[in-house]
């Protein structure tokens, strides 16, 4: 996964090919990741009662608006996941 305190994409590609492994194949999934996130928000929206009720709603807006930074992040490519096969 890709974070901003963390590598990039490629970042990690290079510490791999650092470590003395060879890139077979690596994967930008980020664009499926944010479509994670679509999916939370969703999830977070649809319980939205269940998740008031249960935890107030407070929570729920901290959730709410956690999925929305992240959300926006991904689809924003500032957050993300890759996919690396490499052989030493």
């Amino acid at each position: 996964m890709a974070f901003p305190y963390m590598e990039t994409f490629k970042g990690w590609q290079d510490i791999v090919k650092q470590k003395g492994f060879k890139i077979l194949d690596a994967q930008d999934q980020t664009e499926e990741y944010a479509k994670c996130f679509d999916d939370y928000a969703k999830i977070v929206a649809d319980g939205k009662e269940t998740i008031t009720k249960n935890f107030g709603p407070d929570l729920f807006v901290f959730a709410e608006n956690l999925v929305a930074i992240w959300r926006k992040a991904a689809h924003e490519h500032k957050v993300g996941r890759g996919f690396y096969i490499a052989l030493k």
